[in-house]
């Protein structure tokens, strides 16, 4: 993750949340409920992950599945 941080960084000063994704947040949508399945097999409680993949499909649903994490920072915004 921490490898990640400077171009999440760059994505949200520049605005531009497409900028070099190799993982988009319509992809990684498409996993959480078998990442969410899997966590439950292996007895991990997946309550951290619920809210972040909620904010991911909420992004998803607004037309922004090309985008990668960074997007989801503007959710968290109080406006």
């Amino acid at each position: 993750m921490s490898g990640a941080v400077h171009g999440m960084a760059a994505q949200l000063e520049s605005g531009d949340y497409t900028e070099g994704v190799t993982a988009n947040l319509a992809m990684m949508t498409a996993a959480n409920d078998t990442l969410v399945a899997t966590a439950r097999d292996q007895s991990v409680d997946p309550r951290l992950l619920t809210p972040y993949m909620e904010l991911m499909r909420h992004r998803v649903a607004q037309g922004h599945g090309d985008e990668g994490l960074a997007g989801t920072v503007g959710l968290l915004r109080s406006e």
